[in-house]
């Protein structure tokens, strides 16, 4: 059976120019979480509708943060569970873009970030409680 690849459909708008990256290990606090999420448009309109320049505000942080967190619709404290017990999988990296020259948004990942900083929470920068492995 053979397939063909289908034309991208440009109706919609430009196709993306994203130059390829290079892994960066950065802190969970240099990364901000992106309220304009697609999957932040199920449960909070006026998030994502939050000005480019206002993201990075700890107030719209802390709101997106908090859903994130607590919502059962990103079940979040299953993967905290799953991180506390197996670690965070390093093939399963955040997608993050410059934001400002200090910080990256998170274009894929921001459960994941949102479950890292609740573990921090938990435990400590140090991780204090988990097992070596997961550290």
């Amino acid at each position: 059976m053979t397939s063909k690849r289908s034309k991208p459909n440009t109706a919609s708008g430009p196709p993306l120019q994203l130059p390829e990256g290079d892994p960066l290990d950065v802190t969970p606090d240099s990364l901000v979480l992106d309220p304009q999420n697609l999957r932040l448009l199920e449960v909070s309109q006026n998030l994502f509708d939050t000005a480019a320049r206002l993201i990075g505000q700890s107030s719209i942080q802390e709101k997106v943060e908090g859903i994130m967190r607590d919502n059962p619709l990103f079940d979040v404290s299953s993967l905290v569970r799953s991180i506390e017990y197996n670690g965070f999988l390093k093939h399963e990296q955040l997608i993050v873009a410059p934001l400002d020259g200090e910080k990256y948004i998170v274009l894929e990942g921001n459960r994941r970030l949102t479950a890292v900083r609740t573990i921090i929470g938990k435990h400590g920068r140090q991780l204090a409680g988990l097992p070596t492995s997961v550290r």
